[in-house]
């Protein structure tokens, strides 16, 4: 899998983020929005802009939702809920970048298979395609790790990325 270390991230494609330091300042600059008003947006109508016309648009909520699954439920509401919000919004603001909040731990993300996939580990321990229900299994092609580097000289993953989905 690929790697990136700029905060290209914020400003284009969307991403899932689960280090504090890295969600901080999309945290100072406004409230997240939460998942339910992003999936609202597609029933009624999407605003010309992103909510204070933000480079960043913070969204939380999509966790609990993996959490209160079972995973085949998560993943098809990944599929079939979340997905369209990506396209709908990356097709409107291809400025603003959109960011999933997690305050799970990087070790509740594996990454795994031939196809580079990201995986979420539940509370539970059960899991759920991840990379695959947001992004397609055609994206893992664009889906790089975000990093930072470490003072050891090593990298540490912050969350993961992919441009922009079809």
């Amino acid at each position: 899998m690929d790697v990136m270390s700029i905060d290209v991230w914020r400003e284009k494609g969307s991403s899932v983020v689960f280090d504090r330091e890295a969600l901080s300042s999309l945290l100072a600059a406004g409230d997240a929005i939460s998942l339910r008003q992003a999936l609202s947006w597609l029933e009624q109508s999407l605003p010309a802009d992103p909510p204070e016309r933000r480079e960043s648009l913070l969204i939380s909520g999509l966790e609990t939702v993996l959490q209160v699954l079972s995973p085949p439920e998560a993943y098809d509401f990944l599929i079939y809920r979340v997905r369209p919000v990506i396209r709908e919004l990356q097709a409107a603001w291809p400025a603003c970048g959109l960011v999933f909040r997690f305050a799970s731990p990087g070790q509740a993300f594996a990454e795994g298979g031939m196809n580079d996939e990201v995986l979420f580990r539940r509370r539970d321990q059960q899991t759920v395609r991840l990379s695959d229900g947001l992004w397609d299994g055609g994206a893992t092609i664009g889906l790089k790790r975000i990093v930072r580097a470490t003072e050891q000289g090593g990298e540490e993953t912050l969350g993961y990325h992919v441009a922009r989905i079809s």
